[in-house]
């Protein structure tokens, strides 16, 4: 174990093959860009890094003008856990992001840890805490990511976008606490996936703000049991292409602004269930 500390711009950087990395009881502290990178953003390469297990490190204070994060993985079988992570912000004007953990990474664990406060607050994408992302099973341009956990997580704010992002197929997103984030969590274009037993407090605001945003086109998205606090709406639905299998069942949505569900589907979605829901103010519409 290694306890390391002002340690500066890109702290442990690993492009070439592996078959086990383990990264524990670090401390880093005022750190530029991407503090632990391991793998490429190369389909052809993405099993030649497997087995990554980042568990238990301290990072504070990651600053940058382009993409900054505390970890970015790519290839397969990675367990990121228990670690505290706090200030990341990117300062670029542009379109670059900061991340407390981003995954392309297939068969990926992310739970247990701590986030606070990661931001782009000039960036127009702004700041994801955590951020799952990479190609489909069926897509071959990028490292694929899907079965992915994240599980159990202490996602902080203030943050200026998206507390939990996920851009990928078969994800369980289950038991964080996700608190003052402008979108609590977001899942995008993808099948497959259950947001479930989280508790989410979103900004007390009048103006785009959503405790879960459920976008794209997705076959088989299942958002249950969560409990959302405050935000202009609970849960935001959004089919923008045909789709099937939807439910929004067994959630308690608190005093939004506006309404509990919000579903603004723009394409047919087949097999929309909306039940067992506790509701305060406006239900829906």
């Amino acid at each position: 174990r290694a306890h390391n500390k002002k340690l500066f711009r890109s702290c442990i950087s690993h492009i070439r093959p592996f078959n086990y990395v383990h990264i524990t009881g670090n401390r880093f502290e005022t750190c530029a860009d991407i503090v632990i990178r391991l793998g490429t953003d190369t389909y052809a390469d993405q099993d030649k890094w497997q087995r990554m297990v980042i568990t238990d490190n301290i990072c504070k204070t990651v600053t940058s003008a382009t993409n900054c994060s505390f970890a970015l993985l790519y290839g397969k079988n990675a367990v990121v856990s228990n670690n505290i992570i706090e200030d990341i912000n990117c300062t670029s004007v542009t379109t670059h992001e900061a991340w407390a953990i981003f995954t392309k990474c297939r068969w990926a664990t992310v739970t247990g840890n701590t986030i606070n406060d990661v931001a782009a607050p000039n960036s127009s994408n702004g700041g994801r805490a955590i951020n799952i992302k990479g190609n489909t099973r069926a897509e071959s341009s990028a490292p694929q990511g899907y079965d992915v956990v994240v599980a159990n997580n202490n996602v902080y704010g203030p943050g200026d976008e998206i507390g939990i992002n996920i851009s990928q197929d078969s994800v369980l997103v289950d038991g964080n606490v996700v608190d003052g984030w402008v979108n609590g969590i977001v899942t995008g274009i993808n099948s497959f996936n259950t947001v479930s037993n989280n508790l989410i407090y979103c900004p007390n605001t009048t103006s785009g703000t959503y405790g879960i945003n459920c976008t794209g086109a997705g076959n088989d998205v299942s958002v249950i049991g969560n409990s959302i606090y405050q935000g202009q709406f609970g849960i935001r639905s959004v089919c923008s292409v045909a789709a099937n299998n939807w439910q929004l069942d067994n959630n308690n949505i608190y005093d939004p602004s506006e309404e509990c569900i919000y579903a603004v589907n723009v394409a047919t979605l087949t097999n929309f269930s909306v039940c067992g829901n506790h509701f305060t103010k406006r239900p829906c519409r």
